[in-house]
């Protein structure tokens, strides 16, 4: 058994509940807090994994404690230890590595606490999940580049880490997101053109 638990990806039933919530113009509060959460326990251990496999610096997952790769080893006072290779394989195939996207998790992480009102966390949630890895984004730490920038060279959607189903699939779903209207019709339209570029540059 894994001595690492890390946050599962979010179901596309729940995340396509709160959108017809919105356009059905009945906020569910209770349920833009679920999966606002559930995107926010994802994104912490997306980060979590990828500053220790890029930084060697993790976070007990006992007690939270920050721990230093020492000697191909994580050891906490609280008694938990791990391998590097057992922190590895722990991750392994799950989509944990933020790469490209980093900015765009760590962000989130420090903007959705934040939000109050019903209007504001799925802002938080729709500018998260329609996000996309960006070449040398990582490379600038928390800066976030505009994903709609022309200049910009698209990754696949940062979503295909968040959210359950294979990448087609995900792709799908956004694009049902998008064809639904959105929060605002202009920016449902820019992320369907950039959602499109960025399929095309992937074939």
């Amino acid at each position: 058994m894994s001595k690492f638990v890390w946050a599962k990806k979010v179901p596309r039933e729940l995340i396509r509940r709160l959108y017809e919530s919105d356009a059905a113009a009945i906020p569910d509060d209770e349920l833009a807090d679920e999966v606002g959460w559930a995107l926010y326990t994802r994104c912490d251990a997306i980060v979590n994994v990828t500053e220790g496999y890029e930084l060697g610096r993790l976070r007990c997952p006992e007690c939270g404690r920050e721990l230093t790769l020492t000697d191909e080893h994580f050891i906490c006072g609280c008694g938990f230890s791990a391998s590097w290779d057992e922190f590895r394989r722990s991750y392994k195939a799950k989509q944990l590595y933020g790469a490209n996207a980093l900015p765009f998790f760590k962000r989130y992480l420090s903007e959705f606490p934040r939000a109050e009102s019903f209007g504001e966390k799925l802002i938080a949630i729709d500018t998260l999940i329609h996000s996309f890895h960006v070449l040398h984004s990582y490379r600038l730490g928390d800066i976030s580049p505009d994903p709609y920038d022309e200049n910009n060279r698209l990754g696949r959607p940062a979503a295909a880490n968040l959210i359950e189903g294979s990448l087609s699939e995900v792709v799908r779903f956004l694009d049902e997101l998008s064809e639904r209207g959105g929060i605002e019709p202009t920016e449902s339209e820019r992320r369907r053109a950039a959602l499109k570029r960025a399929n095309g540059a992937n074939r």
